[in-house]
C-alpha cells in the first residue's frame, strides 16, 4: 500500500506505511505541541487497521522535540511502539531529544545478527586457509598417470576424412 503522507505548517511531516507485518508511521520535522494532538488522533484512527500488528515509530527525520512531544512518544512506546531511527548516530541524537529507548531499524535493542567485520574477516581468512589446504592435499593425492595429457582424436579419421 502507498504511504499516506500528511503536512502541516511549521515544518512537521508524518507518513503512515501500512504494511502486513507492521504499521509504520515516519516523523520528519519539529514535534511540538502543537503537532502532538493531530499525530496522536491519526495513531487513534489507524489503531482499528493496526491491529494485532507492531506499531513501528521512525524518528530518524525529526529535528527537534518539545515536551509535549516526548510526552507523546513515551505514551506511545507503553502501548507498545517500538521507536526506531536509520542510523547509530542518529539513535544517539534522537535518544537525547526523546528521553525514550530507539533501536536502530533492523535490529533489535541490543542484539545484532550480524559479526563485526574483524570477526567476519577473521573467519573469512580462515576458510579460504582451510580451502586453499584442501586443494593442495587434493592435488598431492593425484597419481602422475592422472595428470598426463589427454588422448587427441583425428577427426578426418573418424568422420572418414571428410574434413
Amino acid at each position: 500500500m502507498k504511504p499516506a503522507l500528511h503536512t502541516k505548517s511549521g515544518g512537521f511531516v508524518y507518513y503512515m506505511h501500512d504494511a502486513s507485518a507492521a504499521f509504520r508511521f515516519q516523523l520528519s520535522g519539529d514535534l511540538s505541541r502543537e503537532r502532538t494532538q493531530d499525530l496522536e488522533q491519526a495513531r487513534q484512527t489507524a489503531s482499528s487497521v493496526i491491529g494485532r500488528r507492531r506499531l513501528i515509530v521512525d524518528l530518524s527525520g525529526l529535528a527537534s522535540i518539545d515536551a509535549a512531544g516526548r510526552k507523546l512518544l513515551k505514551e506511545w512506546q507503553v502501548l507498545g511502539a517500538q521507536m526506531t531511527v536509520s542510523s547509530a548516530k542518529e539513535q544517539g541524537r534522537i535518544q537525547l531529544m526523546s528521553g525514550v529507548a530507539v533501536a536502530v531499524a533492523g535490529t533489535k535493542p541490543g542484539a545484532s545478527r550480524w559479526l563485526p567485520p574483524q570477526a567476519a574477516a577473521l573467519l573469512l581468512a580462515a576458510l579460504l586457509a582451510l580451502l586453499f589446504a584442501a586443494n593442495a592435499v587434493a592435488a598431492a593425492d593425484i597419481p602422475a598417470s592422472a595428470t598426463m595429457r589427454a588422448p587427441v582424436f583425428d577427426l578426418r579419421r573418424i568422420h572418414g576424412g571428410m574434413l
